[in-house]
């Protein structure tokens, strides 16, 4: 079948006009302003509008991602997080914080999460389900990322989304290069009480439960 575009090589974005990338700004500020008022599938649609106005500016698909992962979207969530780090594989260095995006609001935060751990708990050994609830925990702020992460590098190895995470350093050539292109599993060192390859995990208990 045909290879998801997330997987193929790093696309060849044709560089969008000054107008447009104006316009897509403005409607990623609308995007942002909904964002904040937690109306996420309206926010969800002016990030969509951004990104058709100037597909090459990365930002839109981030913001587009945490509103798809706040409607339970989670595949979506995870393909435009894929998309975005296609087209800026440094993202991670200047990412907002999860407070930034919907605003000082606690449960908001916490409801998102919980959401998308409850979806990874569904498979705990789905690479795209820890890797969404890792950078989760990323723009919140929360250290557990790096599990999430790298729990996920052992079941898919290091692709460049991984990469751009666990080794920021190296994100950049190897978005360039071909993301689809998976190599032998980078395995962070075990400690001595882990026994399998991939750590059992239960998600949904790094959360507290909502009230």
């Amino acid at each position: 079948g045909e290879i998801p575009i997330e997987q193929q090589p790093r696309r060849f974005v044709q560089p969008s006009s000054t107008d447009a990338q104006v316009r897509s700004v403005r409607l990623r500020h609308e995007g942002d302003l909904q964002l904040k008022n937690l109306q996420y599938g309206v926010a969800a649609r002016r990030y969509e509008e951004a990104i058709e106005a100037a597909p090459d500016l990365p930002e839109s698909y981030f913001r587009l991602a945490v509103a798809e992962a706040a409607r339970r979207n989670f595949t979506v969530a995870v393909r435009n997080m894929k998309l975005g780090l296609q087209l800026d594989a440094d993202w991670p260095a200047t990412a907002p914080k999860l407070e930034d995006l919907v605003g000082d609001n606690l449960l908001a935060r916490t409801s998102i999460k919980q959401r998308v751990a409850e979806w990874t708990l569904e498979n705990g050994y789905d690479a795209d389900r820890l890797f969404l609830l890792g950078v989760l925990l990323y723009l919140d702020g929360d250290d557990r990322n790096v599990t999430m992460f790298e729990a996920a590098s052992q079941l898919v190895g290091m692709p460049y989304y991984l990469t751009a995470f666990l080794q920021p350093d190296a994100a950049q050539g190897q978005a360039e290069a071909n993301p689809g292109e998976v190599p032998p599993p980078v395995l962070p060192p075990q400690r001595p009480d882990q026994d399998a390859a991939v750590p059992e995990l239960n998600p949904g208990a790094l959360l507290p439960p909502l009230p």
